[in-house]
């Protein structure tokens, strides 16, 4: 834990990839399910696992689930006798395992490539100034691939072992840390030596188990390396990325929360410990909701916006930060930047006609549902209310992931317009996933008549359980 403590940490969320197409956690399994559908594959075990969670599902409870099945086919292996059903369940979660973990990979690699190079440039090159943490929850190579255009070295945990291999060694030097504290698609164990941690330059989706990867001495399965909530804290990689986190949060005098809403209770409870010590700017499309899962306290800000606006309108303004904080009072340095940050997001979302709003109003007439539902995502986010009325059409889209985004997109807007669809779409809508959406952007909104539609429904006993909880 040598070095010079770092003036500034990021803790970035689904939320900060979400910005250049990669979806988050809830997003994800949606996103499968529909490749499965459209694949024509079987639905009946990911149906069972929604079911025994009450629909309150996402990837990583899925994931969960799969390796749970998985532990227990491998003492059902040596049993003898065993029923026929019973070796064709296990099966079956074997095969859902490999397809969603080929699905994670492939999607992950799926990313907007120059947005996230021209958002996440001015950041990364903070390191130049002073050291920097950079700390996520997500599993794609975004942040990688931006240093690498970028030109910037950073360090992850990992040392050259050979060629395009790298081996866990818990080494990070250098100005920029990445720490990938749930994993990476291109995290793989070596079979003969589970403490082996090996991370490839490439990821490799493959299509079943029986696929290999065998290099030198080292024979490793394709299956990424993504903690359960079980054993988050007890395995390597993760117990010393856990420990890399508590001493930079520990250290830091300003740590940026953003594209999370700090469903990791970890992270949660490391920043509720250091309240006193380090200024907390939660950064997201729901801030507020993240800061009040903090506590009160004068050193929590929050700033209303998505990363990648939020990384265009403070570049500049950063590097201005890192340099008061050394010099004077750090509170009141982060709530004059978090003003002017503020001040800059205003006039950057002013709609121009023609531009790219008009560009994204007319791809949710798209034939691609992908396109359909990005567009609706990204005018969500971008905060213009001119866009609801063709928002609200999507509604009604065959697509249930379209749909979803829409719901997300209006909520976001705060589109009273769209209440009295939400109150018809809980009763009438087919997909339990649209139906926690709607609950969820109903719950976050706050207005008098969200409420009302809330309280009307649970009170007639006509919400559906599995959404009660979300």
């Amino acid at each position: 834990m040598q070095g010079r403590d770092p003036p500034i940490i990021f803790i970035l969320g689904a939320g900060a990839s979400k910005a250049f197409n990669v979806p988050t956690i809830r997003d994800f399994y949606v996103e499968f399910k529909e490749e499965l559908k459209r694949k024509k594959y079987d639905l009946s075990l990911i149906e069972k696992l929604e079911a025994r969670r009450g629909g309150e599902v996402d990837i990583e409870t899925l994931i969960t689930d799969l390796r749970n099945l998985q532990s227990a086919a491998d003492t059902v292996a040596g049993l003898a006798n065993v029923p026929d059903d019973l070796r064709s369940f296990v099966n079956d979660s074997k095969l859902l395992h490999n397809r969603l973990m080929s699905f994670i990979i492939k999607r992950c690699e799926k990313f907007d490539e120059q947005r996230a190079v021209r958002a996440y440039r001015p950041l990364l090159e903070l390191s130049k100034l002073e050291p920097l943490w950079l700390f996520t929850t997500n599993y794609d190579r975004i942040i990688e691939y931006c240093c690498e255009m970028s030109d910037i070295q950073f360090s992850d945990g990992f040392a050259l072992q050979s060629e395009d291999l790298y081996l866990w060694k818990d080494l990070f030097d250098g100005q920029l840390k990445i720490a990938k504290i749930h994993g990476s698609i291109n995290w793989f164990r070596d079979e003969n030596s589970p403490d082996t941690i090996i991370k490839l330059d490439d990821p490799h989706p493959f299509p079943t188990s029986e696929f290999r990867i065998r290099y030198k001495e080292y024979n490793f399965s394709t299956s990424i390396i993504i903690p359960t909530f079980e054993k988050y804290i007890s395995e390597l990689p993760f117990l010393s990325l856990q420990t890399r986190l508590i001493d930079a949060i520990r250290r830091a005098k300003v740590c940026f929360v953003i594209g999370t809403r700090l469903h990791d209770s970890h992270i949660k409870n490391l920043l509720l410990t250091n309240l006193d010590n380090t200024v907390i700017v939660c950064i997201g499309h729901y801030p507020e909701i993240v800061k009040s899962k903090l506590g009160k306290h004068n050193n929590i800000l929050s700033l209303n916006a998505g990363f990648e606006e939020f990384a265009i309108a403070s570049s500049g303004y950063l590097e201005d930060l890192v340099r008061k904080i050394n010099d004077g009072n750090v509170l009141q340095s982060v709530t004059y930047f978090v003003e002017k940050i503020r001040e800059t997001l205003t006039n950057l979302r002013q709609p121009i006609e023609g531009g790219p709003i008009e560009e994204l109003v007319n791809k949710l007439k798209s034939t691609s549902y992908v396109e359909r539902a990005n567009s609706a995502r990204r005018l969500g986010e971008s905060g213009v209310k001119r866009a609801i009325p063709q928002l609200l059409t999507l509604l009604d889209d065959q697509s249930e992931y379209v749909r979803i985004q829409a719901v997300s997109a209006l909520g976001l807007l705060q589109a009273e317009e769209a209440l009295p669809k939400f109150r018809e779409m809980l009763m009438s809508d087919n997909s339990k996933d649209v139906k926690a959406e709607i609950i969820l952007s109903l719950k976050e909104s706050g207005s008098q008549n969200a409420k009302a539609i809330l309280t009307e429904i649970d009170s007639s006993n006509e919400l559906p359980e599995y959404t009660k909880n979300v």
